[in-house]
């Protein structure tokens, strides 16, 4: 058995090959690529078993090497305490406790989603990204009101009727300019949030 622990970065990752006993064979940083990485995994005995550590951009490395190692394990960053609470942080360091973590089936892991429900969660992650920007947008025009001491009787200022109260207001050029560029802004989004709330609930109906 051989145990890898790959400390993965942006643009660069660091990785330590540890044998069954504990002894370290390799340590090497490696640019984050698939060929790079691709290329030191072949060169590695076999059977390999990986640990990454759950970063920002674990997805696409766990992906690629799923199918080319015994097997790999997703590290949990906040549980891994000896990486956490290392006195002296480095890469190097990193990539060793995670294959020495591994070794002695120490290594706290997270739950990995199968790639079909990463996809539904994206989906929604981008559909709430979306409504924030359409609030920070909503709440740039009520600013813009305020400031110019416009008032309105709406309960909803964004509601049809009040959307198209918004549209006949004649503002000082700047504003004018600004509130006709929220307004499409906002309306592009109306747009986009009723498709993707249709698709949404087309996969709630196949996946309860």
């Amino acid at each position: 058995m051989f145990y890898l622990g790959l400390d993965m970065h942006k643009k660069t990752s660091y990785v330590t090959l540890m044998d069954q006993a504990g002894a370290v064979l390799q340590q090497q940083r490696v640019p984050s690529t698939r060929a790079s990485i691709g290329e030191l995994i072949n060169s590695f005995p076999k059977p390999l078993h990986v640990a990454l550590e759950a970063t920002r951009n674990w997805y696409w490395m766990y992906d690629f090497l799923e199918d080319k190692v015994q097997d790999i394990k997703l590290a949990h960053p906040p549980k891994t305490k000896l990486i956490a609470e290392a006195r002296i942080k480095t890469d190097k360091l990193d990539s060793r406790i995670l294959a020495d973590l591994l070794r002695t089936n120490y290594l706290p892991t997270c739950y990995v989603p199968d790639q079909e429900t990463r996809q539904r969660r994206e989906l929604l992650r981008h559909r709430a990204y979306l409504i924030r920007i359409r609030v920070a947008l909503k709440n740039r025009v009520h600013a813009m009101l305020a400031k110019l001491g416009i008032e309105h009787t709406y309960e909803d200022l964004f509601t049809k009727q009040g959307m198209e109260f918004l549209h006949n207001l004649e503002l000082p050029s700047a504003y004018q300019k600004a509130l006709t560029d929220n307004l499409s802004l906002i309306e592009d989004l109306n747009t986009k949030d009723r498709i993707l709330q249709r698709k949404i609930r087309q996969l709630c109906k196949e996946t309860p």
